[in-house]
């Protein structure tokens, strides 16, 4: 069950407001926006973890909203809820920083108790990945641009995220995979390949060695 989530929720149809806010409003705490006016109020003065994004609203669409979302609240996912099928706004709307879409239907609920968990763990991964590369220096000249740094700018962020992982799970491998919604054969592959140091009193690691 979602639960412990602060969420805004940008919509304009009153029927889906309450919808979405019966049922997730009994474990989560949610705002709803009828307008971009009254989502920026929001966005001002209060923290989010989620925000539903619904394509257009009455005073203008969901892409005039993005950058003040990734401005205010970098930490937010941001799930695009759309009601049609234009792809090129849907497309621009995830390169200004959307995280996923959704289409609006019968279905919606489902849909969310779906998605939100995935949106909200791949914002969880963009975020420590840009605080872990950081740590990396950026090349200053061309002599220092070459495949294998590039490579290892990228994979600082995940080697970063795995390794807080098994620590989390105690090094227990399987706990690990199962959180990471991964098979435990490709946690292994992952774990060797970017050389993730194992936790003290592991032993489940060891198989790795």
């Amino acid at each position: 069950m979602i639960s412990n989530l602060r969420i805004l929720h940008t919509e304009d149809d009153r029927s889906v407001q309450e919808t979405v806010k019966a049922i997730f409003g009994v474990y989560n705490a949610i705002k709803c926006a009828p307008t971009l006016s009254a989502a920026r109020t929001f966005l001002k003065d209060h923290t989010f973890d989620l925000v539903l994004l619904d394509k257009s609203l009455p005073d203008g669409e969901a892409i005039e909203l993005l950058p003040a979302i990734r401005s205010e609240q970098p930490g937010a996912a941001v799930l695009l809820v759309t009601g049609d099928s234009d792809f090129l706004s849907v497309t621009r709307c995830l390169e200004l920083g959307a995280d996923d879409y959704i289409f609006k239907s019968p279905h919606l609920v489902q849909d969310l108790m779906l998605r939100i968990p995935v949106v909200l763990a791949n914002r969880n991964r963009k975020q420590l990945a840009l605080s872990s590369t950081a740590e990396i220096p950026l090349p200053d000249k061309t002599e220092s641009l070459d495949a294998e740094t590039y490579t290892r700018f990228l994979q600082h962020g995940e080697r970063e995220f795995l390794r807080r992982a098994l620590e989390l799970c105690a090094g227990d491998t399987d706990a690990t995979a199962v959180k990471l919604g991964i098979g435990r054969s490709t946690l292994f592959k992952k774990l060797s390949d970017l050389k993730v140091p194992r936790p003290r009193g592991s032993s489940r690691v060891q198989e790795l060695n």
